[in-house]
Protein backbone atom coordinates (compact mmCIF):
# COMPACT_ATOMS: atom_id res chain seq x y z
CA UNK A 1 0.00 0.00 0.00
CA UNK A 2 0.66 3.98 -0.43
CA UNK A 3 0.20 6.37 2.16
CA UNK A 4 0.20 9.76 2.93
CA UNK A 5 1.71 10.26 6.16
CA UNK A 6 1.00 13.11 8.94
CA UNK A 7 0.29 13.50 12.43
CA UNK A 8 -2.45 15.80 13.83
CA UNK A 9 -4.88 15.37 17.07
CA UNK A 10 -8.49 14.03 17.95
CA UNK A 11 -10.53 17.11 18.23
CA UNK A 12 -14.64 17.45 18.94
CA UNK A 13 -16.54 18.95 16.40
CA UNK A 14 -19.36 19.95 19.14
CA UNK A 15 -17.45 21.91 21.32
CA UNK A 16 -18.77 24.52 23.52
CA UNK A 17 -17.66 27.28 26.27
CA UNK A 18 -20.76 28.10 28.47
CA UNK A 19 -20.61 31.30 29.56
CA UNK A 20 -22.77 33.18 32.67
CA UNK A 21 -26.12 35.26 31.26
CA UNK A 22 -26.62 36.41 34.60
CA UNK A 23 -24.62 38.26 37.34
CA UNK A 24 -23.63 37.36 40.96
CA UNK A 25 -22.50 35.21 43.91
CA UNK A 26 -21.96 31.17 42.64
CA UNK A 27 -24.27 29.55 45.28
CA UNK A 28 -23.53 26.18 43.50
CA UNK A 29 -21.48 23.96 41.47
CA UNK A 30 -23.07 20.72 40.26
CA UNK A 31 -20.65 19.18 38.22
CA UNK A 32 -17.11 19.08 37.43
CA UNK A 33 -14.61 17.94 35.06
CA UNK A 34 -15.21 14.70 33.62
CA UNK A 35 -18.38 14.53 34.47
CA UNK A 36 -21.31 13.47 31.87
CA UNK A 37 -24.16 15.89 31.53
CA UNK A 38 -27.54 16.05 28.91
CA UNK A 39 -28.41 19.45 27.27
CA UNK A 40 -30.32 21.03 30.24
CA UNK A 41 -28.74 19.65 33.20
CA UNK A 42 -28.53 22.58 35.94
CA UNK A 43 -24.05 23.49 36.06
CA UNK A 44 -24.75 26.00 38.32
CA UNK A 45 -26.77 28.33 40.19
CA UNK A 46 -25.93 31.93 41.44
CA UNK A 47 -27.66 34.39 43.94
CA UNK A 48 -31.26 35.15 43.00
CA UNK A 49 -31.92 37.14 46.30
CA UNK A 50 -31.58 40.87 44.77
CA UNK A 51 -33.60 39.61 41.87
CA UNK A 52 -36.41 38.19 43.56
CA UNK A 53 -36.86 41.44 45.61
CA UNK A 54 -36.76 43.29 42.88
CA UNK A 55 -39.69 40.72 41.43
CA UNK A 56 -41.98 41.25 44.02
CA UNK A 57 -41.64 44.77 44.00
CA UNK A 58 -42.08 44.72 39.96
CA UNK A 59 -45.33 42.05 40.29
CA UNK A 60 -46.99 44.25 42.94
CA UNK A 61 -46.76 47.56 40.39
CA UNK A 62 -48.15 45.04 38.18
CA UNK A 63 -51.50 44.51 40.15
CA UNK A 64 -51.76 48.25 40.46
CA UNK A 65 -51.02 49.15 36.69
CA UNK A 66 -53.47 46.03 36.04
CA UNK A 67 -56.35 47.59 38.00
CA UNK A 68 -56.04 51.22 36.85
CA UNK A 69 -56.05 49.97 33.56
CA UNK A 70 -59.27 48.23 33.72
CA UNK A 71 -60.97 50.46 35.94
CA UNK A 72 -60.53 53.09 32.83
CA UNK A 73 -61.31 50.30 30.59
CA UNK A 74 -64.78 50.83 32.42
CA UNK A 75 -64.61 54.08 32.69
CA UNK A 76 -63.99 55.04 29.44
CA UNK A 77 -66.95 53.18 28.46
CA UNK A 78 -68.96 54.98 30.19
CA UNK A 79 -67.78 58.42 28.97
CA UNK A 80 -66.48 59.28 32.46
CA UNK A 81 -62.87 59.75 31.60
CA UNK A 82 -61.04 60.63 28.14
CA UNK A 83 -59.61 58.25 26.20
CA UNK A 84 -56.47 59.58 26.92
CA UNK A 85 -56.08 58.77 30.04
CA UNK A 86 -57.55 55.32 29.10
CA UNK A 87 -54.43 55.14 26.44
CA UNK A 88 -51.62 56.16 29.40
CA UNK A 89 -53.38 53.45 31.84
CA UNK A 90 -52.96 50.65 28.80
CA UNK A 91 -49.25 52.08 28.35
CA UNK A 92 -48.74 51.91 32.10
CA UNK A 93 -49.75 48.61 32.78
CA UNK A 94 -48.04 47.28 29.18
CA UNK A 95 -44.75 48.67 30.49
CA UNK A 96 -44.59 47.17 34.02
CA UNK A 97 -45.43 44.04 32.40
CA UNK A 98 -42.89 44.08 29.84
CA UNK A 99 -40.57 45.10 32.91
CA UNK A 100 -41.57 41.64 34.78
CA UNK A 101 -40.95 39.89 31.69
CA UNK A 102 -37.59 41.49 31.82
CA UNK A 103 -36.70 39.68 35.49
CA UNK A 104 -38.31 36.68 34.76
CA UNK A 105 -35.64 36.43 32.14
CA UNK A 106 -33.08 37.51 34.11
CA UNK A 107 -33.82 35.24 36.65
CA UNK A 108 -33.65 32.01 34.55
CA UNK A 109 -30.32 33.41 33.23
CA UNK A 110 -29.00 32.74 36.88
CA UNK A 111 -29.35 29.29 36.31
CA UNK A 112 -26.54 27.97 34.37
CA UNK A 113 -27.53 24.88 32.06
CA UNK A 114 -25.84 22.72 29.46
CA UNK A 115 -26.36 23.79 26.15
CA UNK A 116 -25.78 20.12 25.01
CA UNK A 117 -25.54 16.71 25.98
CA UNK A 118 -21.30 15.33 26.36
CA UNK A 119 -18.73 15.77 28.94
CA UNK A 120 -17.33 18.33 31.52
CA UNK A 121 -14.03 18.80 30.10
CA UNK A 122 -13.13 22.11 31.84
CA UNK A 123 -14.78 23.88 34.92
CA UNK A 124 -13.36 27.63 35.58
CA UNK A 125 -15.61 28.42 38.02
CA UNK A 126 -15.33 28.01 41.87
CA UNK A 127 -18.53 28.60 45.05
CA UNK A 128 -18.33 31.83 45.93
CA UNK A 129 -16.66 33.69 42.95
CA UNK A 130 -18.49 36.66 42.05
CA UNK A 131 -19.76 35.80 38.24
CA UNK A 132 -20.22 38.65 35.91
CA UNK A 133 -22.07 38.55 32.91
CA UNK A 134 -20.24 36.73 29.71
CA UNK A 135 -17.51 34.94 32.07
CA UNK A 136 -16.87 31.62 30.93
CA UNK A 137 -18.13 29.30 33.69
CA UNK A 138 -17.18 25.36 31.62
CA UNK A 139 -16.26 23.69 28.31
CA UNK A 140 -18.49 20.91 27.04
CA UNK A 141 -17.67 18.36 24.42
CA UNK A 142 -19.59 15.64 22.57
CA UNK A 143 -17.38 12.42 22.20
CA UNK A 144 -19.64 11.32 19.76
CA UNK A 145 -17.93 14.27 17.55
CA UNK A 146 -14.52 13.38 17.91
CA UNK A 147 -12.51 13.83 14.28
CA UNK A 148 -9.38 13.85 12.48
CA UNK A 149 -8.67 17.23 10.74
CA UNK A 150 -5.56 16.59 8.66
CA UNK A 151 -3.80 19.06 6.43
CA UNK A 152 -3.13 17.28 2.77
CA UNK A 153 -0.36 19.62 0.79
CA UNK A 154 -2.42 20.45 -2.76
CA UNK A 155 0.87 18.99 -4.71
CA UNK A 156 1.45 15.11 -5.05
CA UNK A 157 -1.18 14.25 -2.92
CA UNK A 158 -4.98 15.92 -3.09
CA UNK A 159 -5.66 14.83 -6.36
CA UNK A 160 -5.24 11.15 -4.29
CA UNK A 161 -7.33 11.56 -1.38
CA UNK A 162 -10.97 10.94 -1.92
CA UNK A 163 -14.18 10.67 -0.08
CA UNK A 164 -14.50 7.57 1.62
CA UNK A 165 -11.08 6.39 1.92
CA UNK A 166 -9.43 4.79 4.72
CA UNK A 167 -6.50 5.68 7.44
CA UNK A 168 -4.66 3.82 9.71
CA UNK A 169 -4.13 5.95 13.16
CA UNK A 170 -1.73 5.20 16.19
CA UNK A 171 -2.75 7.26 19.20
CA UNK A 172 -0.15 7.81 22.18
CA UNK A 173 -2.99 7.04 24.50
CA UNK A 174 -4.33 3.49 22.90
CA UNK A 175 -2.05 0.49 22.49
CA UNK A 176 -4.32 -0.53 19.20
CA UNK A 177 -4.31 0.76 15.76
CA UNK A 178 -7.44 2.04 14.26
CA UNK A 179 -9.23 3.01 11.23
CA UNK A 180 -10.79 6.15 10.03
CA UNK A 181 -12.42 7.08 6.82
CA UNK A 182 -12.38 10.34 4.87
CA UNK A 183 -15.67 12.19 5.34
CA UNK A 184 -14.93 15.18 3.50
CA UNK A 185 -12.45 17.56 1.89
CA UNK A 186 -12.50 21.41 1.82
CA UNK A 187 -12.86 23.15 -1.33
CA UNK A 188 -10.34 25.70 -0.78
CA UNK A 189 -6.40 25.62 -0.43
CA UNK A 190 -4.86 27.40 2.16
CA UNK A 191 -3.04 29.94 0.68
CA UNK A 192 -0.44 30.27 3.42
CA UNK A 193 0.70 26.82 3.64
CA UNK A 194 -0.96 25.59 -0.15
CA UNK A 195 -2.34 22.71 1.87
CA UNK A 196 -5.89 21.60 1.89
CA UNK A 197 -8.38 20.39 5.43
CA UNK A 198 -9.56 17.08 5.34
CA UNK A 199 -12.05 15.49 7.86
CA UNK A 200 -11.89 11.64 9.10
CA UNK A 201 -14.12 9.90 11.11
CA UNK A 202 -13.70 7.71 13.22
CA UNK A 203 -15.38 4.23 13.62
CA UNK A 204 -18.64 3.89 15.96
CA UNK A 205 -17.03 1.66 18.25
CA UNK A 206 -14.05 3.19 19.22
CA UNK A 207 -15.36 7.08 19.90
CA UNK A 208 -15.63 5.95 23.88
CA UNK A 209 -11.76 4.84 23.71
CA UNK A 210 -10.63 8.27 22.83
CA UNK A 211 -9.53 11.45 24.37
CA UNK A 212 -10.06 15.21 23.50
CA UNK A 213 -6.72 16.86 21.83
CA UNK A 214 -5.21 13.28 21.95
CA UNK A 215 -2.13 12.84 19.74
CA UNK A 216 -2.17 10.86 16.30
CA UNK A 217 -0.45 9.72 13.61
CA UNK A 218 -2.68 8.98 10.51
CA UNK A 219 -1.81 6.96 7.23
CA UNK A 220 -4.01 7.75 4.85
CA UNK A 221 -4.02 4.71 2.45
CA UNK A 222 -3.70 6.46 -1.11
CA UNK A 223 -3.51 3.09 -3.28
CA UNK A 224 -3.05 -0.88 -2.55
CA UNK A 225 -1.85 -2.83 -4.97
CA UNK A 226 -3.02 -7.22 -4.96
CA UNK A 227 -0.49 -9.75 -5.50
CA UNK A 228 3.07 -7.38 -5.59
CA UNK A 229 5.81 -8.84 -6.03
CA UNK A 230 8.44 -7.72 -3.36
CA UNK A 231 12.18 -7.72 -2.93
CA UNK A 232 14.52 -6.70 -0.39
CA UNK A 233 15.53 -3.04 -0.83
Amino acid sequence: SEFFETTTRVEAERSVQVTAEGMGKCLKILLDEGDSVTKGDVLAELDTSELNTQLAAARTQLAKTKADYERSRASVKEGLVAPVEFENAKYAHEQQQSNVDQLNVQLANMTVRAPLSGIVTKKMAQVGQFISSGSALFEIIDPQSYVLNINAPEKDYLSRIKVGQKAAVKLDSLDEEITAKVRRINPAVDETTGTVKVTLDFEKSVLSKLRNFAFARVNVILATHEDALMIPK
